[in-house]
């Protein structure tokens, strides 16, 4: 009788182990299956972010790009210059003057409209400067010899911060013998003077011409500032215009 006891007791532990064993196995496939699936949800949010993160940079990007593009701007040709000038460029001497290998040395009224004299001399070399003045240019002249950048013809628009004595302008006309010199007049009534004696020079020397700014834009107050001196926007397409009759006129009469 007990032994046959103690072979059921043997059969219920046995009975028990198993169901233990067998829902805990259960438990264990069901719980890490779950933490399998989070893993893998967690893995694809993430890719998700990343792909997010790119896409938005690559068309900050573009967007960027696109905006410099649009923004910039073409240079205008000598031609398309002229005409705002009412230049006419379809006479066959336009592409010559445009064209001349032109050295000019001058102050803050040239330093004004530097930009609009270099795109219409597409070859000409424009150094302005503020407060410049007469007896500066015998050592830009050396300089420019020097380095083989002097050009011909010659422009020069000093004398608007005081004239300078004669010694100056001869020792500018010794260095540029056997080049064409084109001065021009200053536009204030203070140096009228500085301007006689440009008008007396030019009846000296052969190779010395005067450009009358002076002259040119008298009565034109929408050419200058309240100073009456230096150059509106309108002022300096004049000027650039005035430079450039002047240069036609002397080459087409001396072909």
């Amino acid at each position: 009788m007990k032994r046959k006891q103690l072979k059921t007791s043997v059969k219920i532990v046995l009975f028990i182990s198993i169901v233990v064993i067998v829902i805990t196995s259960v438990f264990l496939i069901i719980h890490f299956g779950v933490l399998k699936k989070g893993d893998n949800s967690k893995k694809t949010t993430t890719t998700t972010t990343t792909s997010t993160t790119i896409t938005t940079t690559t068309t900050t990007t573009s967007t960027t790009t696109t905006k410099k593009t649009s923004g910039s701007k073409t240079p205008k040709t000598p031609e398309e210059f002229a005409q705002e000038l009412n230049i006419n460029v379809s006479d066959p001497d336009f592409n010559r003057i445009s064209r001349l290998n032109i050295s000019a040395i001058g102050d803050s009224v040239m330093l004004g409209a530097e930009s609009n004299l270099k795109t219409l001399f597409v070859n000409g070399s424009f150094d302005g400067k503020v407060s410049r003045q007469i007896w500066h240019a015998p050592d830009i002249i050396d300089d420019l010899k020097k380095n083989n950048k002097l050009g011909d013809p010659i422009i020069i628009a000093l004398g608007t911060n005081s004239d300078a004595f004669n010694s100056y302008k001869e020792k500018i006309l010794k260095q540029l013998e056997g080049k064409e010199i084109f001065w021009v007049t200053v536009n204030y009534s203070k140096a009228q003077s500085i301007n006689a004696k440009l008008f007396a020079a030019e009846t000296e020397y052969q190779n010395f011409h005067v450009i009358d700014w002076n002259t040119y834009s008298n009565g034109h107050s929408e050419y200058f500032y309240k100073d009456g001196i230096h150059l509106t926007a309108t002022g300096r397409k004049a000027y650039t215009t005035c430079i450039y009759n002047y240069l036609y006129n002397y080459y087409k009469s001396n072909n």
